[in-house]
């Protein structure tokens, strides 16, 4: 989970401030994975009962799981994981874009951001088109 800039101001910021304005990373990969804890639990609050410092952090993946249940309804569970899934890698990479540090360096062509989904059952991971917002599976051009 990556907070917008500003919603939270904590180890997440000060990482992407350094990252971007000390190391000048060239790459920066957000990647979720299948079988996701988080993801499950954003689908079922309740599996997040008395721990109130996750709850709060899953906040992050609100927007995602409302686009999620929008557009992807009838879908079986594991599926909507799936779909919640890639769409949390979207909307974090939205939330990292609106750190000041990455626009800036993004207007310059500075660093690159990309959107990754592994899947832990297979190895593969998928890559986002970050225009279209599909998934592709990574390394087959």
């Amino acid at each position: 989970m990556v907070p917008a800039y500003g919603e939270f101001v904590g180890g997440v910021t000060a990482s992407v401030e350094y990252a971007n304005l000390v190391l000048k990373v060239p790459l920066i990969v957000i990647c979720g994975h299948t079988n996701c804890g988080v993801m499950k639990a954003l689908l079922h609050p309740e599996a997040a009962a008395g721990l109130p410092g996750l709850q709060d952090w899953m906040r992050h993946g609100n927007e995602a799981k409302h686009a999620v249940m929008r557009d992807y309804t009838g879908l079986a569970e594991e599926e909507t994981i799936s779909q919640l899934a890639r769409a949390n890698v979207r909307q974090q990479i939205a939330n990292l874009k609106t750190h000041p540090s990455v626009a800036l360096r993004l207007s310059k062509g500075e660093v690159q951001i990309v959107g990754w989904l592994y899947d832990i059952g297979n190895g593969e991971i998928w890559q986002a088109d970050l225009e279209t917002g599909k998934f592709e599976l990574f390394g087959t051009e």
